[in-house]
């Protein structure tokens, strides 16, 4: 409810919704209209638009060519049950499946991102089409068997989808890039099923069976994906997962299913389009000058812009009072994911811009969002 144009954005892609240069170049034309060229201009927009969005499909949407595949893998999803097809049968999907592990663990970055689009609908798929059953029981089932498949030494379990196997085989792999793989599915993983809970929830609102207590709901939703979250990330705690780019990735995903954000008083109040313009120009000359002051590294908790705050990391915002945590929600969460993590990063804390990527800080030591905010957030968090 309080995502603003970015965060909406980065939603749309990470959920892989249709059309959404479309839906950019409609906004942008707007406000063509009033040039005297603005036929040409439109006629631009349109083609950087239809390329953004070839872009962006190209990362949310599986290539045509693995999509039969796909379907393959959809219906024949337990190892025992494969044995069990004939020959003709068996063959195709095998390679199917085979195909699968194969971009999971291939060395190019546009294989593996076929990989994760491809496992991460099948782990969906798990949510909203299993046995045609309530979206909570599968839910919960499949928090289930992420950790029966983490706790498991046997290759082979009967009783656990293969995709969850190979979700979870991706952190037995050696190099930190495809175990990194992990969290991006979770990820995913994670925001589409908030998007099935709150559509599942508008559908019976709709059907007359509305709660009469939202806020229970809303609590059931978040404990939910939160449950899903502790035994995918548990798993990373019992390999003692020691890249830090995992580990802040994993802390990232932590804190975001954690935190809720809070309107300040300026928020209230919606400033008209020469006041956002100000703003802007005021936040730009400010990131300029900070730019230029390379020696001063410390802290300016206490004079950055309000605008400057959205590119800061959930553990900042938290720390400024920006966010805050519900502590039913952190009561669910293993005391684990809290220290250890914490321990790991003992020795980061001002460690190169390469960290401060993976959770949106600037990378520069003591600012926000930085290893040391992080650790600072993980050690209130726990106490």
């Amino acid at each position: 409810a309080l995502a603003d144009a970015p965060e909406a954005f980065y939603i749309s892609v990470k959920l892989g919704v249709e059309g959404i240069g479309e839906i950019l170049r409609r906004s942008i034309a707007a406000a063509l209209s009033g040039f005297s060229n603005s036929e040409r201009l439109n006629q631009l927009l349109a083609n950087i638009t239809e390329k953004f969005d070839t872009i962006i499909r190209s990362f949310t949407h599986l290539d045509i060519e693995f999509r039969h595949l796909k379907q393959l893998t959809k219906s024949h999803k337990f190892m025992d049950s494969i044995q069990e097809l004939r020959n003709d049968i068996r063959m195709p999907v095998n390679l199917a499946w085979a195909t699968l592990h194969s971009l999971l663990h291939s060395e190019r970055a546009t294989y593996r991102q076929n990989g994760y689009i491809w496992l991460g609908d099948l782990l969906i798929a798990e949510i909203s089409e299993e046995g045609g059953g309530s979206i909570w029981l599968n839910i919960k089932d499949l928090q289930q068997k992420i950790a029966l498949c983490g706790a498991s030494d046997s290759l082979i379990t009967s009783d656990i989808p293969i995709s969850i196997q190979l979700l979870c085989g991706l952190l037995k792999s050696r190099n930190s890039v495809i175990r990194w793989g992990f969290l991006f599915i979770l990820e995913r993983l994670l925001m589409r099923s908030k998007f099935l809970l709150d559509e599942n929830e508008t559908q019976r609102s709709i059907g007359g069976n509305a709660s009469q207590d939202q806020k229970d709901t809303r609590l059931e939703k978040a404990n939910a994906v939160i449950d899903i979250m502790s035994s995918a990330l548990s798993l990373m705690a019992q390999i003692n997962e020691t890249d830090r780019i995992n580990i802040l990735k994993m802390c990232d995903i932590l804190f975001s299913q954690l935190c809720l954000k809070v309107l300040s008083p300026d928020d209230e109040t919606a400033p008209n389009s020469a006041d956002r313009n100000s703003k802007s120009e005021t936040s730009h000359r400010n990131s300029y000058k900070e730019n230029m002051d390379d020696a001063d590294t410390r802290p300016r908790y206490n004079n950055v812009p309000v605008s400057t705050c959205e590119t800061a990391s959930m553990a900042a915002m938290l720390l400024r009072g920006q966010a805050t945590v519900p502590m039913q929600l952190v009561a669910r969460v293993p005391a684990a994911l809290f220290y250890w993590p914490l321990i790991q990063l003992a020795g980061a804390a001002t460690d190169n811009i390469a960290l401060g990527v993976a959770v949106g800080s600037k990378g520069r030591g003591n600012i926000p969002g930085a290893t040391s905010d992080i650790r600072a957030t993980l050690l209130l968090l726990l106490i």
